[in-house]
């Protein structure tokens, strides 16, 4: 990790007011105790490819998404494919416009500064909001 990620860990994680955790099994450090530096009354999502609820043989995992529970603010967990869960929120907050816009001027910009790796990966995003993923509040 870079040292700009421990240097900045504690100041932008006391300004958190919303944690979205995705595409992750959690397993991984540092991020899987990054959750332990924001405030407990912060809402989590978490977009994870299984629904840790059905998964009770992933006790890390359970331990962890338990431990971010707590009486002021609910956990919305969102399983499915990473892509498409994150299409089916922009969609639902209403913001597909915006999405689409961002992510032509990313793209555009990335051509203009030559990142062809970021060019090519974000060239291959699209807007498609499928049913298949589960919401769970």
């Amino acid at each position: 990790m870079p040292k700009q990620f421990f240097t900045h860990i504690r100041e932008d994680f006391s300004k958190c007011d919303l944690l979205i955790l995705s595409g992750t099994s959690l397993n991984v450090q540092p991020f899987a105790s990054l959750v332990d530096l924001i405030q407990p009354t912060v809402p989590k999502f978490i977009i994870n490819r299984r629904n840790y609820q059905q998964e009770k043989k992933q006790n890390f995992i359970i331990n962890f998404i338990e431990k971010m529970i707590n009486p002021y603010r609910d956990l919305l967990l969102i399983s499915g494919d990473l892509q498409e869960s994150s299409n089916e929120i922009v969609r639902r907050i209403g913001k597909k416009d915006e999405y689409l816009a961002l992510k032509q001027e990313l793209l555009y910009n990335s051509n203009r500064v030559r990142d062809p790796i970021f060019s090519q990966t974000l060239s291959k995003v699209s807007y498609n909001p499928t049913p298949s993923s589960t919401y769970v509040m």
